[in-house]
């Protein structure tokens, strides 16, 4: 199954040229001990071993770490360059910049009742865990997963959490050591799910038309080409925007981004490699500028951005966990950063599993449901097909994402192997985590563990 082949991190495959090696290895160095450190809960040593240390090749041996956990802040010093990014409740992590530590810290967030999940009531209503469903061979399933959480001394493959939910109820779910059902985890270009979610739902409340151009400060002048560019093309990567489709690479600026002070401006003043809607290309900057055009709609602030998340989306669908991580310059960068624990993972998946629908309120809009899962017509390297935000199952332009699943199957996917993997007509959502550098051979391994699970269930 070959589907993924994300392009390397300039600074950590230590070979492209045109980028800023040691302010992108700082910052993202900086950003991730931070994340993983304050927010997850997870040790340094751990974060060096399953991150940094393969995903830079090596080359986060040579960075210099200081972790005040007083502040909560990370210093990172790399080569020539010295990044600090900081801890803030309900926010992450945000790299400090063009606005500084004491500006960062005077942001507040406006007051939301807090959300309470009972712990002697079952997931997904309550906090309380596995629920037993009859006949489902659990021993078959923990078989399954055996090969998701053998030991990978290179960290090639290195699965964090397994969950499975069938017929409304969480049936296993497994961790490995320092992750538990408490540890949120980042959901990559999972992420992007969310923002399309909440694109439909901004959408049907009258703030925007996904169809027409978008309201981007950076093309504000209509002779500008990229002023054609509409919210629809940023969500199924068809904007045209960023760099050149023609060398094969998926999402080549990303990294550029992680370094910036304002990550969708930066996108937003690239030029066009194709004429808006007419080629398909995946870049996490559309996400970023698409998410930034959501909060603008909100009233700009983050504030309103985020209480609208928590109460329109995550407390309706019992989401505790969820923290989206704006950038600098005060955007919520949920193109890429969101994070949330795997229960989390596995309430969105049911959200998307009933068709939007949560205790019978409907909290996704219906149609715009429907547009998610139909598949972009234009034909893309991974030979799959892309909806808005999410991988249908369906053969419009490839073939199907997993072939031994139902056609209705969704998936959620990020960066290592993060997966939100639903399919409505067998009840059944799959949760997977973890820090994948061989996000080709973990695909493989994902499908060998559903091909041990499909078995383990009562379908029918």
């Amino acid at each position: 199954m070959k589907i993924l082949k994300i392009s390397g991190i300039c600074v950590l495959s230590l070979a492209a040229s045109g980028c800023k090696l040691a302010d992108t290895m700082a910052s993202y160095a900086a950003t991730t001990m931070c994340t993983k450190v304050f927010l997850s809960g997870l040790s340094e040593q751990h974060v060096m071993e399953t991150d940094l240390i393969p995903a830079s090749k090596g080359a986060a041996k040579a960075a210099l770490f200081d972790v005040d956990y007083t502040d909560k802040t990370v210093l990172v010093r790399f080569l020539d360059s010295t990044q600090k990014a900081i801890y803030r409740d309900q926010l992450g992590c945000t790299l400090v910049g063009n606005v500084s530590e004491a500006e960062l810290r005077q942001q507040t967030l406006p007051a939301l009742e807090p959300l309470e999940l009972d712990s002697t009531i079952p997931w997904p209503q309550g906090s309380a865990g596995v629920s037993w469903v009859n006949n489902v061979d659990l021993e078959a399933i923990d078989a399954a997963a055996d090969g998701l959480f053998e030991d990978k001394p290179t960290y090639d493959i290195n699965t964090s959490s397994v969950l499975v939910s069938y017929r409304g109820k969480l049936v296993y779910e497994r961790y490995a050591q320092e992750y538990g059902p408490q540890t949120p985890v980042a959901l990559f270009s999972a992420s992007k799910t969310l923002t399309a979610v909440l694109t439909g739902m901004i959408q049907d409340d009258g703030l925007l038309d996904v169809y027409q151009p978008a309201d981007v400060k950076e093309w504000d002048n209509p002779n500008d080409p990229r002023a054609a560019i509409t919210p629809y093309m940023l969500l199924t990567m068809t904007s045209g925007l960023g760099s050149d489709k023609t060398d094969q690479k998926i999402d080549p600026d990303v990294f550029e981004l992680v370094a910036s002070d304002d990550m969708a401006s930066v996108f937003a003043q690239k030029n066009l490699y194709a004429q808006p809607g007419t080629a398909w290309h995946y870049n996490t900057g559309n996400t970023l500028i698409q998410t930034r055009l959501l909060q603008d709609k909100l009233g700009g602030d983050l504030g309103n951005f985020y209480q609208y998340m928590h109460s329109r989306l995550f407390h309706k669908i019992q989401v505790a966990s969820a923290v989206v991580q704006p950038d600098n310059a005060g955007n919520m960068a949920m193109g890429a950063f969101a994070f949330m624990t795997p229960r989390d993972m596995a309430r969105f998946g049911l959200l998307l599993k009933n068709g939007g629908q949560w205790n019978g309120e409907q909290i996704i809009p219906s149609d715009w449901f429907s547009t998610m899962l139909d598949a972009v017509e234009l034909p893309n390297p991974w030979n799959r097909d892309y909806g808005v935000g999410i991988f249908p199952n369906t053969q419009k332009v490839g073939e199907p994402f997993w072939p031994m699943l139902p056609e209705d199957t969704m998936s959620a996917l990020g960066l290592r192997g993060q997966l939100i993997i639903v399919v409505p007509s067998l009840d059944l959502v799959i949760v997977r985590t973890g820090d994948a550098h061989d996000e080709q051979e973990v695909l493989v391994d994902i499908g060998r563990f559903i091909y041990g699970l499909l078995p383990a269930l009562p379908l029918g």
